[in-house]
């Protein structure tokens, strides 16, 4: 039971770490502060994608 707390542990910082990151580059690739849509796929992706590789470490 350990090692599936360890691993959504991981998955939950890598999706946190990639939320930062995300948030980041919208903000600093954007020309105008308060416009930004974002799908609510690219949302999901990029946590998928996040959260696995923060299985990583």
């Amino acid at each position: 039971m350990k090692t599936w707390q360890k691993a959504l542990d991981y998955f939950v910082k890598g999706i946190g770490f990639g939320a930062i990151i995300y948030l980041l580059i919208l903000g600093l690739t954007s020309e105008s502060v308060g416009n930004i849509e974002v799908s609510l796929n690219s949302i999901l992706i990029v946590f998928i994608c996040s959260g696995l590789i923060g299985e990583w470490n």
